[in-house]
């Protein structure tokens, strides 16, 4: 027993130990209980915020816990799965699932058709040279429409999510409108949001040494602040503005 008294928390370091003995209060509502460092300052929480900021972070390791054994468990799943495909195909003689692919589709010309393997072959690699002349000549059709669409926009400016989008079955043309469609929304937003910053401010911005300008006018700062497409969607206000800037 003598032992088990003697014995220190190995998790605990003496400078803890004490920083605990010097945070914690009296803990009455309302009171300093805990000092803590958040973004690298020195914050006081009392004993409500406290037991609230503690709860918060074991919902969190919970949901945290919980996602990662979902993640977890789908990883096992997969290996699994690959694990039977390997084994799968080492046993009936192929190297890769495309070739177990070419003669499951192989044997069903067969079947249906009731014709020899050389020919069902021949069935099956021209049905296969028609396929991808298709999607070939689709893909030539998407590009000549795209860079009619949009003669100024390179290649190798395209957002990935445009390029993904389209290679998952939607046309270039409309893959990228609805990336540009986006794009301007949220230029609007944000034009909306300083013109709306600017009236706000104009009443109170001053000249120096001179009166308020006019509501409703903007600063010389405000317009150098402001984006090509938002000086010209507010051209006669900024002309407007401008006569009023002290020469």
């Amino acid at each position: 027993m003598a032992e088990e008294k003697g014995k220190t928390n190995p998790d605990v370091t003496p400078e803890a130990g004490a920083a605990s003995n010097q945070e914690v209060g009296k803990g009455k509502e309302g009171e300093a209980f805990l000092n803590i460092k958040f973004l690298q300052e020195e914050k006081v929480l009392s004993k409500e915020e406290a037991i609230e900021l503690a709860q918060i972070g074991l919902n969190y390791r919970e949901r945290v816990k919980d996602k990662y054994e979902s993640l977890k468990t789908q990883v096992e799943q997969r290996k699994a799965q690959d694990a039977f495909l390997d084994s799968f195909l080492e046993e009936h003689g192929y190297s890769t699932f495309e070739d177990y692919q070419h003669d499951l589709e192989v044997q069903k010309i067969i079947d249906k058709e009731k014709l020899p393997r050389k020919a069902a072959e021949d069935v099956y690699e021209g049905r296969k040279a028609r396929l991808e002349k298709q999607k070939a000549d689709k893909q030539k059709a998407d590009m000549a429409m795209f860079i009619k669409k949009y003669p100024d926009v390179k290649a190798d400016t395209i957002p990935k999510s445009v390029w993904a989008d389209y290679h998952a079955g939607t046309p270039l043309v409309a893959a990228y409108a609805v990336y540009e469609a986006e794009q301007i929304r949220k230029e609007n937003e944000i034009l909306k949001e300083n013109m709306s910053n600017a009236k706000a401010s104009t009443g109170s911005l001053k000249n120096k040494g001179s009166e308020s300008r006019e509501e409703g006018l903007l600063s010389e700062e405000q317009v150098r602040a402001m984006s090509t497409k938002e000086v010209l969607a507010n051209y006669e206000l900024v002309q407007k503005s401008r006569k009023s800037w002290k020469k």
